[in-house]
């Protein structure tokens, strides 16, 4: 039986909706590569455009776009480090709008930040802190985003 807690998604209502390919089986997420640049359909807009995540099993997939020219930025978790506050930031009653930012603050005091400046914060509820993965949407950009933690 899964313990998982999947949070509200931030964003609009777009994209195709990825199913389970952020998520791995209540594996505990190794690394997130997040990748961000102008919205596809609004330059005026800088929203997320591709992740690629790993977890401990040596699993690794991706949506979105990751492509050279975008912003990128990574970072790989301790074994014994967890996040201990996340907010997601993007559309909030908008269904045009897009996931803008990934944020997140960790047991080992380090912090990560990916995406634009804009949108509304969703604050993500972060249970025993073990990040398992992403639900959302995806085409040209991050449609919609919800971590899947651990409760």
């Amino acid at each position: 039986m899964s313990d998982a807690y999947h949070n509200q998604r931030v964003g609009g209502q777009g994209g195709t909706d990825w199913g389970s390919q952020l998520y791995d089986n209540d594996q505990k997420v190794h690394s997130i590569d997040a990748w961000w640049g102008p919205a596809s359909d609004a330059p005026q807009y800088t929203v997320l455009r591709g992740l690629r995540l790993s977890w401990n099993d040596g699993q690794e997939r991706q949506v979105g776009h990751q492509d050279d020219y975008l912003p990128h930025r990574g970072y790989t978790f301790d074994d014994d480090e967890n996040i201990q506050s996340m907010t997601l930031h993007g559309a909030i009653g908008d269904p045009y709008g897009r996931a803008d930012a990934l944020e997140f603050h960790t047991t080992k005091n380090r912090d990560f930040f990916a995406g634009g400046d804009g949108g509304g914060p969703l604050i993500q509820e972060v249970g025993t802190g073990v990040l398992y993965g992403f639900d959302g949407a995806a085409d040209a950009d991050i449609d919609s985003l919800g971590a899947i933690v651990q409760d």
